[in-house]
């Protein structure tokens, strides 16, 4: 995902989180720039963890610990997990941002992420408009990529392209199965395309009352501020 034109969510964070435990669960995202503990911490923070699936060899841990030093960040803690393992926290106040699409099991994520959190969500996702190429979605609506194909590819396709963003399995080829080995997901390629009814209902349904949602890359992504 992209960085946000508009950081509304470091000011979500810096409003809730003071003296409060922090994680930003997936928070490397393609990029270290896009963490939200820096902000955590600098914003009082009780303590703060960055967790991801990334091995502890991959270089954006290096580039993420560069990047608090700059910030003179620190007292942070770093743990190698996902949802799909083990519960995770829980913690006073989760960022989540960019993996429910790459999810093969987005409900089962959500839940996790109410497992995780304590009292505060911020959450971000991908989303696609109710209609695209002819195609009304519908309300609640989310589409199944890997069974994408004919004319219905073909919509989604031109919808990105006109975007400048590149999916697998939408307008391009996935470099990679969807399922490595039997019971591993490859979590590379974007599995859903969830229009914005579809983001909020999940997480209600996991528990989340949405205090505020702001459309955070236009006409690509909405954040949403949650509460317990």
């Amino acid at each position: 995902m992209q960085p946000e034109t508009e950081p509304i969510k470091r000011q979500w964070i810096r409003e809730i989180v003071n003296s409060k435990t922090f994680a930003d669960i997936g928070g490397l995202g393609g990029s270290a720039v896009n963490e939200m503990v820096s902000t955590a911490v600098q914003a009082g923070a009780s303590a703060a963890t960055l967790v991801d699936v990334l091995p502890p060899e991959d270089p954006l841990w290096r580039d993420f610990e560069d990047r608090c030093a700059r910030l003179e960040i620190t007292g942070y803690q770093k743990l190698c997990a996902d949802l799909e393992g083990e519960p995770l926290g829980p913690w006073d106040v989760v960022h989540s941002s960019g993996i429910l699409y790459h999810a093969a099991n987005p409900v089962h994520q959500v839940v996790r992420l109410r497992q995780a959190c304590s009292q505060w969500l911020v959450f971000t996702s991908m989303v696609v408009p109710r209609e695209i190429g002819g195609f009304d979605l519908g309300e609640g609506a989310a589409i199944f990529v890997p069974a994408l194909k004919g004319a219905t590819r073909q919509a989604f396709a031109r919808h990105f392209e006109s975007l400048g963003l590149a999916v697998e399995g939408v307008n391009t080829d996935c470099a990679a199965p969807w399922v490595v080995a039997p019971g591993v997901y490859n979590y590379g390629p974007w599995w859903w395309l969830f229009t914005t009814d579809f983001v909020e209902s999940l997480l209600k349904i996991a528990g989340f009352a949405i205090v505020r949602r702001e459309e955070t890359w236009p006409g690509r992504a909405v954040s949403w501020l949650c509460r317990i």
